[in-house]
């Protein structure tokens, strides 16, 4: 079961979550031993218009090579998260590891003083899907 990661923002207008999604799993899969694909998310019923396209699309995470450095790995995820929190700084990341726990990551969390703990999170994850 792969990792899943969603962004959601505060304000976006409705090409813009979807494009920085499309972006965000092709610089994951660029600058990391992960593959990264964005996944289908059909308009639900009672959407109007374009308005669901603001909701969180989620990409699907896998490792691309096991057994390889996972804390290298986790930090150059967290990396790219970071690139793209200080783009837009309302950005949110929905992390969804193989155990269901959702978490949250935010600007804040991206900080240097508590990255660590990020890079920390995303290790276990990904050692929890290569078992």
């Amino acid at each position: 079961m792969p990792i899943l990661l969603a962004l959601t923002a505060e304000t976006a207008d409705e090409n813009t979550l979807p494009q920085l999604t499309r972006e965000l799993a092709r610089a994951l899969a660029k600058a990391t031993d992960v593959s990264a694909e964005v996944l289908a998310s059909p308009a639900p019923p009672e959407a109007k218009g374009g308005e669901w396209l603001t909701q969180a699309t989620p990409i699907a995470l896998e490792l691309v090579s096991k057994g390889g450095p996972l804390v290298a790995i986790a930090a150059a995820v967290a990396s790219v998260l970071k690139v793209y929190v200080q783009r837009a700084p309302k950005l949110k990341f929905s992390w969804q590891p193989k155990s269901g726990k959702k978490l949250e990551i935010t600007a804040e969390d991206l900080d240097d003083d508590k990255l660590d703990r990020v890079i920390a999170l995303i290790e276990k994850s990904f050692k929890e899907d290569d078992e």
